[in-house]
């Protein structure tokens, strides 16, 4: 990525197109990689029909499994590149890949459920079963645009309530892929607890979207029961 300029061959300004859909999270990675370009992009907001029940292998080069008004925001001219993630987004950047020509360069966060062939990157985390290739790179956590965000002052007052050093434990949830096994979140989380009660500090439990509402029900119930702050 570090070898597109701000202008192509031509002298135009280069055309990004962050593709964003209905998952916060995966959208947050799309923005990630979006704003770390440090070229200006453009979000366009994806929403789906019935057909994205299909598999990506299936639907092929199409925009009909996304609704008119999404389809109406593709239309023209397709993009320099595309940044995608979620395989529901795979046949529409290969239609606007289609459409350039060939031309279009895309990237996918994630797993397209479809072969990396189909881009010209794709980036996985380590839950997601795609063979390795030229042009798979894998990275060990999802991307994230939270870093260069300005914190709430709210946030800073409730962290400086806590004492140093603290220690974070991430809760996701299940995928298709990928099974959180509860067992290992609360040893995880009693291991926090003991070397916070060894050597002070304090410990933040974080769920997701993802987290089964009883799994955080539980980690709460371990927390209250703590004397750790």
């Amino acid at each position: 990525m570090a070898t597109v300029g701000m202008n192509d061959k031509t002298g135009r300004p280069i055309r990004v197109w962050a593709l964003l859909g209905p998952h916060r999270g995966d959208n947050n990675q799309v923005l990630a990689l979006a704003e770390a370009l440090g070229l200006p992009f453009e979000e366009k907001w994806l929403r789906y029909n019935q057909l994205r029940r299909l598999q990506p292998a299936l639907l092929g080069a199409t925009l009909k499994s996304v609704t008119a008004d999404a389809r109406a925001q593709l239309e023209g001219e397709p993009p320099d590149l595309t940044i995608s993630t979620g395989h529901r987004s795979v046949a529409v950047v290969r239609a606007l890949r289609k459409r350039s020509g060939g031309k279009m360069r895309a990237v996918h966060l994630g797993y397209p459920r479809i072969s990396p062939k189909h881009f010209d990157l794709v980036v996985p985390t380590p839950e997601y079963p795609i063979p390795d290739a030229p042009n798979v790179i894998r990275i060990p956590f999802a991307l994230s645009p939270h870093a260069a965000r300005e914190v709430e002052p709210a946030d800073r007052d409730m962290l400086a309530g806590l004492a140093r050093p603290r220690r974070l434990l991430l809760i996701g949830g299940p995928t298709l892929y990928w099974e959180l096994a509860e067992r290992r979140v609360f040893r995880a989380l009693r291991g926090l607890l003991r070397d916070a009660a060894w050597t002070g500090g304090s410990v933040i439990a974080v769920g997701s979207p993802r987290t089964p509402p009883e799994l955080l029900e539980a980690v709460a119930s371990m927390l209250d029961e703590t004397a750790t702050p």
